[in-house]
C-alpha cells in the first residue's frame, strides 16, 4: 500500500474512512513515536497530487484548537500521504443532538472535482450533481433526523465551530466544504474541523464560472451554482443550515437539484420552522440571517462571533496590513535595480534577515510592484520544513509555472513545450495538468535510470524556462531557500549562468541558515567559476527606533481608532529591539489586553512573552522547558521523551515554531529556542 520511504516510517493500524480524493488511515509514525491520522492520496494523477499538496500546504503551520493541525508531507514513489493530528471523537450533530433518529443516514458526500481540470462538461456537472446515495436521502425534508439539540452543549459548540471557520479565513482560505462529517468533537468537547480537500484561497485563486463550484451540494451556497465565485459568506452559509439542522432536527430542504435550489433561493419557505425553537430566538435569528440568498445580507465573520459570544479574533490580521516597508526603502530600491539592470544570463538576489525582520514582506511588496506596473511573469514558490517530496526547491514553483500554461493560449503552450517532455513530466507530475501535454504524452511514460531520468528532466525544465524567458521577462521567487534540497540546487545554478536565461531569481533565506544551507552553498561553488554570474545579496539589519516608533504607532491609531496613550509607541520601539516583529507582538498584546501601562511601568518584552507562554497548551510548555534548560541543540526525539508529551509530540512542536518559540536547525533534527 505504501511504497519506499512511507513504508519504513509509518505503520498502518487501520482505515478510519474514505473520501472523494484519499483514505485516512490510524498509524504509528516512527520516526515521532506517535500515533497519527495518515491521509493516503488514493489516485495519484496530477491533478490529483497537485490539490492533495494544496489541502497540506494551505494550512501547514497553522495551529489553532479548533483546526487540525498537519504535521508532515511525505512523497515516495509516486505514493503521497500526509500526517495529521488524530481526532478521536463524533461529528457535530450527533455530539450536540444524539444520533440519528431516521435511516437511512443522512450521508452527504463531497464532490471535489473542479472544473478547470476536468476534460469535459460531463465532468463539469459533477461538481453540482448529486451522488445517488444523496438522492435517496433527500427526498424528503420532512422527516426528523435529530432529537432537539442539548442546549448545554449547542452554544459552546457553534462558538468554537465559528471561531475555527474565522481563524480559517484569517489565513486568506475558504473550506468551502464544512459539514457535520467534516467536524468532529472529541470527549473534551473540542470541535475540530478537517478535510481541506477542496480548499482555495479566499482571493484571487477562485474565480467566478464553473471551476468555483465544488463542495456538497446540499451545503453549497445559492450564489455557487450561478457560477459567482465564493467568498467567505460560502463558508457561512453552510454554517447557518449546521445551525438549522441542529435546532430543528430537520433537514431544510429535500429533492432533487431543482427543488432544492428553488428553496435556497426562497429561504422564507423553511424558515418558518425555526419559530419552534423556543427560547432560542438568538440563535434563530442568526440562523436565519445566514441562510439569506443573497450573501451581501449574510453577517460576516465579525459579527457572527460577537452574537454567539465566541473569541474575538486577534488584532494579527489587521497588524498585517499595516505597512512596516518605511524601514526597508533602502533594499527595495536594490530589488529594483536588480530588475532594472538584468543583462544577458540570469540575476540572483538572496534576501535573508532573522526571521520576523519583514524578508517576505519585503519581497512581497517588491513583487505587488511589478505586478501593477510591468507585464512580468512571476512565478511563486516555497520550501516547507515540514515536506519529503521530490526536489523542494522546485516543486511548489513548477506548480506555478504549470498553473500559468494551463491558462495559456494553446499556441503558445506548443510553441513552449521542449521535445523531452516524457522526463520531464515524470519528475514534475504537476506538467501533466496542461492538456497539451497530456496530449503529446498519451499512455507513454518515461523509461530510464534514476539519475538518467533527473538529467533529462532537468534539460527539458532548462529549455521550457530559457523559451518562456525569450518571450517576456520572468521572475522567480523562492521563499524559505533554507528548506530546500541539493538536488534542486544545480538547476537553479544553472538559470543564473552567465550564459543562461535572463530572468531574475529571488530567495529569502533566514540569516541563521546562511553558514548551512546546502541550496545556497551548492549555488556559490557552481557560480564561483563563472566570472559572468550575478548573484547579489541584500541583508536586512534592524529597524532604528524612529521607525519602529512610527510604525508602533500606526498599528496602535488603527487598533484602538486613534486612542494610542502618549508615548506608548516610544517604549514599544525601545523595548522591539529593532525587530518589527517584536513591535507588532507589543502592540497586539497591548491592544488584545487593554494593558497600555507599558509607557510608564518600565514593562518589555519580558511581560508579553510571559503572557504568550501561559497561552500555550500544558504539553507544549513542558517541551519548550525541557529545550530551554538544555545547554545546546536538542535532538527532537530526545525532547520530546523528555516532556514526556506522549501523542501530543507533532502538534506541541506545531504550536512552538507557529509561536517562534523554538527553531529547527535547516538540515537536523535538532531544535533550540529562539
Amino acid at each position: 500500500m505504501l511504497g519506499g520511504e512511507s513504508t519504513e516510517r509509518f505503520e498502518i493500524l487501520e482505515s478510519l474512512g474514505q473520501g472523494g480524493m484519499g483514505t485516512v488511515y490510524r498509524a504509528v509514525d516512527r520516526q515521532r513515536g506517535q500515533r497519527v491520522a495518515l491521509k493516503r492520496l488514493t489516485t495519484p494523477d496530477p491533478a490529483s497530487i497537485h490539490r492533495f499538496k494544496n489541502e497540506f500546504r494551505a494550512l501547514a503551520g497553522v495551529v489553532h484548537p479548533n483546526l487540525v493541525a498537519l504535521y508532515d508531507l511525505v512523497a515516495s514513489d509516486n505514493d503521497w500521504c500526509f500526517t495529521m493530528e488524530l481526532v478521536e471523537g463524533v461529528d457535530f450533530l450527533t455530539y450536540v443532538c444524539g444520533p440519528e433518529l431516521a435511516a437511512p443516514a443522512l450521508s452527504l458526500v463531497p464532490t471535489e472535482v473542479s472544473a478547470s481540470e476536468s476534460s469535459g462538461s460531463n465532468q463539469t456537472m459533477a461538481t453540482v450533481e448529486l451522488e445517488e446515495s444523496e438522492k435517496e436521502s433527500l427526498t424528503d425534508a420532512g422527516r426528523r433526523l435529530f432529537g432537539p439539540a442539548n442546549q448545554l452543549r449547542l452554544g459552546p459548540a457553534l462558538a468554537q465551530l465559528a471561531e475555527a471557520i474565522a481563524a480559517l479565513h484569517g489565513t486568506g482560505h475558504l473550506h468551502r466544504d464544512i459539514k457535520p462529517s467534516n467536524i468532529l468533537v472529541d470527549s473534551e468537547g473540542r470541535v475540530v474541523v478537517l478535510d481541506f480537500g477542496i480548499i482555495t484561497e479566499l482571493i484571487g485563486a477562485a474565480s467566478a464560472g464553473p471551476e468555483a463550484l465544488a463542495g456538497t451540494p446540499f451545503f453549497m451556497a445559492p450564489e455557487l451554482f450561478e457560477s459567482e465565485p465564493p467568498g467567505a459568506t460560502s463558508d457561512w452559509y453552510a454554517f447557518g443550515i449546521i445551525i438549522y439542522m441542529a435546532l430543528t432536527g430537520y433537514r431544510p430542504f429535500g429533492g432533487q437539484r431543482s427543488k432544492m435550489l428553488r428553496l435556497k433561493r426562497q429561504p422564507s419557505l423553511f424558515l418558518g420552522r425555526l419559530e419552534e425553537c423556543a427560547g432560542l430566538v438568538e440563535l434563530t435569528r442568526l440562523c436565519a440571517d445566514l441562510l439569506q440568498a443573497d450573501p451581501a445580507k449574510r453577517p460576516e465573520g465579525p459579527e457572527i462571533l460577537r452574537r454567539l459570544g465566541a473569541k474575538e479574533q486577534s488584532p494579527e490580521a489587521m497588524l498585517e496590513q499595516a505597512s512596516v516597508m518605511m524601514g526597508r526603502r533602502k533594499e527595495l530600491s536594490l530589488l529594483h535595480d536588480a530588475w532594472q539592470n538584468l543583462s544577458t544570463g540570469g540575476t540572483g538576489v538572496i534576501v535573508d534577515g532573522v526571521s520576523g525582520s519583514g524578508k517576505s514582506m519585503l519581497i512581497d511588496s517588491f513583487l505587488s510592484e511589478l505586478e501593477e506596473s510591468t507585464e512580468a511573469l512571476i512565478l511563486r514558490g516555497r520550501c516547507y520544513e515540514q515536506e519529503t517530496v521530490p526536489f523542494k526547491a522546485l516543486d511548489s514553483l513548477v506548480d506555478s509555472l504549470a498553473s500559468y500554461l494551463i491558462g495559456a493560449p494553446k499556441a503558445e503552450v506548443e510553441a513552449l513545450l521542449p521535445p523531452d517532455l516524457l522526463a520531464l513530466a515524470r519528475a514534475f507530475p504537476a506538467l501533466s495538468r496542461i492538456a497539451e501535454v497530456k496530449r503529446q504524452m498519451g499512455d507513454k511514460r518515461a523509461a530510464g535510470e534514476p539519475g538518467e531520468l533527473q538529467r533529462r528532466a532537468f534539460a527539458a525544465l532548462t529549455e521550457l524556462v530559457e523559451s518562456l524567458a525569450a518571450r517576456r521577462s520572468i521572475v522567480l521567487y523562492i521563499d524559505d531557500l533554507q528548506w530546500g534540497d541539493v538536488e534542486s540546487a544545480g538547476f537553479l545554478a544553472r538559470l543564473l549562468r552567465a550564459d543562461g536565461p535572463t530572468l531574475l531569481m529571488v530567495a529569502g533565506i533566514r540569516s541563521e541558515h546562511m553558514e548551512t544551507c546546502v541550496v545556497l552553498s551548492t549555488i556559490t561553488v557552481a557560480l564561483g567559476a563563472d566570472p559572468g554570474a550575478d548573484l547579489r545579496r541584500i541583508s536586512l539589519p534592524p529597524m532604528s527606533e524612529e521607525v519602529l516608533e512610527h510604525l508602533a504607532d500606526t498599528l496602535l491609531r488603527e487598533g484602538s481608532e486613534g486612542q494610542a496613550p502618549a508615548g506608548l509607541a516610544r517604549q514599544i520601539a525601545a523595548e522591539a529591539n529593532g525587530s518589527p516583529y517584536f513591535t507588532h507582538e507589543l502592540v497586539r498584546y497591548v491592544l488584545a489586553s487593554g494593558d497600555s501601562s507599558l509607557a510608564g511601568s518600565g514593562a518589555s518584552l519580558a511581560r508579553v512573552i510571559e503572557q504568550r507562554v501561559r497561552q500555550l497548551s500544558e504539553g507544549a510548555r513542558q517541551l519548550l522547558q525541557v529545550i530551554c534548560l538544555s545547554s545546546s541543540r536538542l535532538s527532537a526525539m530526545i525532547a520530546q521523551e523528555a516532556a514526556d508529551i506522549g501523542s501530543e509530540s507533532s502538534r506541541c512542536f506545531l504550536e512552538l515554531r507557529a509561536g517562534h518559540f523554538i527553531r529547527r536547525a535547516a538540515r537536523e533534527d535538532a531544535v533550540e529556542p529562539y
